[in-house]
This record gives structure tokens, sequence and C-alpha cells, in this order.
């Protein structure tokens, strides 16, 4: 009797056993991945179809069978290498390299790759040079891909996406200026008792063309005139060089300052606070495509997926004080979480990688007819 039973315990436990592997390799059988694709376009077309909670599944599978993922970018190293780390992190058996330098040297590389029918990066910063990306056929279409629900559609573009929000704001010394007497809008530094305070960047981009999308040209050519040739503008070299200078007293008053900046000086107990113009702030979305001809396409649409995850990159990157594009992430200070407020969405002239390529020329226009003439190597 007791032998009996111990035959039938037995065999029950080997029948569960066998239940159990049986399960574990059907479902390790149950991740196809998708044939008859000879692009990372043609591939991205193919897994749009599988439903949103296979996808992952299969691009790790597919990324594991790779084994790495390259992204080439301008951003610090630092804030790069956390990427990576985290990337690795949550994906085991992928390797995560990176290719830095200054986006003009990549976008120069990246071109003349693409006009050689090759590439040595997965995935790449975009910067101003989408419209070039596209002529060259660089970069693959991604098919809405990138992102969840959640994920903002104005992030989304054809062949790249948006992980921050790089914004620009009034700033001023707190020991100079009294938060009652700063300005508050755009056209108040038009006002007389500004002159000669204030100071501007040589080359600024996001602002101008945030105004360009906001005001259009006569109206920002105007508006630029009256700020440069009229009230006599401190133009300086250098976003980091004029945050320090207004630290120090230099001049009172910046007119377009990183926002993420100015929160983290005035964290580390710097005199400065930052203004959100009435009339709009202007922000630059950094944009991130794949390439059309990448080596490891699974892995480099999973390291995007990565990129903009809340709970993935986005939690990674906001530590470095930025302002991320997932509305669901916890920023690192207090004062950029306004940046995200529906107020402060509304009334934001927000540049996509798309807007950069529109503004260039009447930005580009201003700066040689009004900047370059009172630009006179500003300290």
């Amino acid at each position: 009797m007791l032998r009996a039973y111990l035959k039938l315990i037995t065999g029950l436990m080997l029948v569960s056993a066998f239940v159990l592997l049986a399960g574990r390799a059907a479902k390790a059988e149950s991740v196809t991945l998708p044939t008859g694709w000879k692009t990372p376009s043609e591939l991205y077309a193919k897994l749009a179809k599988l439903p949103k909670d296979k996808l992952d599944e299969v691009l790790y599978e597919g990324a594991k069978q790779e084994g790495s993922v390259t992204y080439a970018s301008p951003a610090e190293e630092n804030q790069v290498g956390k990427l990576m780390e985290g990337f690795m992190k949550k994906y085991p058996g992928i390797k995560g390299q990176s290719l830095g330098g200054q986006q003009e040297d990549i976008s120069n590389r990246i071109l003349a790759e693409a006009r050689a029918s090759r590439s040595t990066f997965d995935v790449v910063s975009v910067g101003t040079s989408l419209g070039q990306y596209r002529e060259a056929n660089a970069l693959a279409e991604i098919h809405d891909l990138v992102g969840d629900a959640r994920y903002p559609a104005k992030f989304r573009g054809r062949d790249f996406y948006s992980w921050n929000l790089l914004s620009m704001v009034i700033a001023y010394n707190t020991n100079l200026v009294k938060p009652s007497e700063a300005p508050k809008s755009y056209m108040d530094m038009l006002d007389p008792k500004w002159k000669g305070q204030f100071s501007v960047d040589n080359s600024p981009d996001t602002w101008i063309f945030g105004m360009l999308h906001k005001w259009g040209f006569e109206k920002t050519r105007d508006y630029q005139r009256r700020l440069i040739q009229e009230q006599k503008a401190l133009i300086r070299k250098g976003h980091t060089n004029q945050t320090n200078l207004l630290i120090a007293g230099a001049f009172p008053v910046a007119i377009e300052l990183y926002s993420y900046k100015i929160a983290d000086m005035k964290a580390k107990g710097a005199p400065v606070e930052m203004i959100l113009p009435k009339e709009f702030v202007s922000a630059e979305t950094t944009g991130v495509g794949i390439s059309s001809r990448a080596a490891h396409p699974y892995a480099a649409l999973l390291f995007a997926r990565f990129h903009v995850n809340p709970e993935g990159g986005q939690k990674i990157l906001a530590q470095f004080g930025r302002v991320m594009a997932h509305p669901d992430t916890k920023l690192k200070y207090k004062d950029l979480q306004q940046m995200t407020a529906k107020d402060t969405l509304d009334r934001m002239s927000l540049l996509t990688a798309e807007d950069l390529v529109k503004y260039s020329k009447p930005y580009t226009s201003i700066i040689k007819e009004i900047y370059n003439p009172a630009f006179r190597g500003g300290k």
C-alpha cells in the first residue's frame, strides 16, 4: 500500500515537472521574429502589426541575438553613460555603446556614412539636421512604435522621437533685482529702465525659433531690432558663460537662459530666479532617430522605447535636472515642474526637429542682419 502510494506521488511529481517544463518551452517558443524584411523600416512596419503587449518581448528576443546597440549623441558623457547602464541592467545580454562629440561632427559623420550606404551607429541625435538626414535617407521610419499611450503625440515623428524639453526663461540676480521689479514678459524688456542692463546670447537659436513659431517673421524681426539696437542688449557668447556672469552680478537680467541650469544653480545657493515670460516659453525637443541602415534594428528600437519610458531612461536622465518629455516622469527640481503644467504647455512655443528645419533660414537672416553687426566679441 505504501509502495503504491509512493509510486503515485512520484508519478504526479513527474507529470507536474513535465507540464512546467513544457509550459516554459512553449513560452520560449512563442517568441517568433518577423521574417521577409530587408531594412529597419520594413521590420518596424511588421512589428507595428503585433499586439502592444508583445512588442517588447519580441524586441528583446531579437536584440539578444544582435548583442549590442550604439547610440551617437552630443549629450554629456556621464548622462549617456548612466542611460546605457540602466538599459543594460534592464536588458541583460545587450551591450550598450555610445559615440560622443559635437552635434555638427556627429551629423557630418552620419551624412557621410549615409551617402556611402553604410552606418556605424544604430540610434542618433538629430539636432537641426533632420532635413539633411531625410534627403540622405539616413533615418528609418519608426511607425509610431516609440512611447506608450501617455507619451505626447507632439513628441512623435515618422522618423524621430523626442526625449526632453530644453526650455528658455528670463532669469535675474536676486541680489540686484527685487521680485516685484523683475520683468515678467519679453515686452517688459523694452522698458527704458532695462536699457543696457541685460544679456542675450550671440546665437539664441531656441529662443528666436520659438518667437518665429509664435509671432512670425516680421514681428520677431521688429522685436529683435528694438531689443538689440535700441535697448543695447549685452550680447555675450555662451549660455553657461552668461549664467555665471549673471550670478556674479555682471548684469541684473539675462533674457534667454536654460531653465534647468537656473534651477540647478538656485538649488546650489546661487542668487538667481527664473521667470516664465507671459507671452510664451520657447522650448526645443531633442530629436533622436534610428539609422535606416542600423546593424541592430531590434536593439535600436528597444533602446528607443527605454529612452522615453518614465520608469526607464526618463527617470535616469531626470536626475540630471532635465525636463523630460514623458509627463509621468518626476523631475529633480520643483521649479521645473511648472514647465509641464497645463497653463505653461498651453502657451509654450514647442519646437520639434521639423520646426528647427522650418525656421533655420529666417533665424539666420535675423542673426546676420541684427546680431552680427552688434556683436563685437562680448565677454
